[in-house]
């Protein structure tokens, strides 16, 4: 996973990155365990 924060393109491109190509969103899911458990599943 890679997020960034940042002031302009530091670390998530650069001015060769045309906007139709560029970060455009950030999802984020929850997926609860009670463990100690094995988790076989697909984060997406």
């Amino acid at each position: 996973m890679n997020m960034n924060n940042d002031a302009g393109w530091c670390g998530s491109g650069g001015p060769w990155i045309t906007p139709d190509l560029a970060m455009q969103r950030m999802v984020s899911t929850e997926t609860n365990l009670v463990g100690p458990c094995r988790f076989d599943g697909l984060l997406a």
